[in-house]
């Protein structure tokens, strides 16, 4: 409970003070006794996601400053930073600076805009690799630590494959609602392609002994 409140306090107490969604979490220390608790630590959610998803659920997904309102897309705004830097190779060198020091999240913010600019660039990647690995040995919690983990693999080509069933048994997919089936299919469906299209359609389910009525208009299912 009183870790709940802290949570909650500490971050209503900061936002009050200016601090936007990605400051309002930095630098702020565990609740009293949350360091013995060992069922309370943040093996999954930390407090800085805590912390975040508390201010969001006041403030929404707008930290309050005007440039974050509606900023261009991430590629168009690697490519600027990188052209600011004074090209792709001080980009990197500054990269690679920070992870010699040790300061890998300021590495990753780096090399970050270096691989959006330009994909195929293997050295950024291997660098962005690296600082994620130190981030991820660095977590506690499982779910950055995997986070961190698989993107350095994907950046090295070594992620494992498997589609999006992989590992799930039939039983697992007959045991879906056919309702949320049709609700997940509603969001794959192509709205540019689709929007002058305008029936209903009706699906005969012999083996559920189900009948699915779908009606298409406005670009919707």
């Amino acid at each position: 409970r009183n870790i709940y409140r802290y949570i909650h306090d500490r971050t209503l107490n900061r936002a009050n003070n200016g601090a936007t969604l990605h400051e309002v979490a930095d630098g702020v220390a565990e609740a009293p006794g949350q360091e013995q608790a060992f069922d309370t630590r943040g093996y999954y959610g930390t407090l800085n996601h805590n912390m975040k998803a508390t201010y969001q659920r006041y403030f929404g997904w707008w930290d309050g400053v005007p440039a974050n309102f509606n900023p261009v897309p991430p590629e168009t705004a690697a490519k600027g930073y990188v052209a600011l830097a004074g090209g792709p190779d001080k980009l990197l060198s500054a990269g690679q600076a920070a992870l010699a020091a040790g300061d890998y999240r300021w590495a990753a913010e780096l090399l970050n805009h270096l691989v959006f600019a330009d994909p195929a660039n293997a050295a950024a990647k291997g660098a962005l690799a690296s600082a994620y690995d130190q981030l991820g040995y660095q977590a506690e919690s499982g779910a950055w630590r995997n986070y961190y983990l698989a993107a350095a693999a994907t950046l090295r080509g070594t992620e494992r494959g498997g589609g999006v069933n992989n590992g799930q048994s039939r039983a697992y997919i007959e045991g879906i609602p056919t309702a949320s089936i049709f609700d997940a299919l509603a969001t794959r469906f192509d709205a540019t392609r689709g929007r002058k299209l305008k029936g209903q359609f009706q699906f005969i389910l012999p083996d559920r002994g189900e009948r699915v009525a779908i009606e298409v208009g406005g670009g919707v299912e």
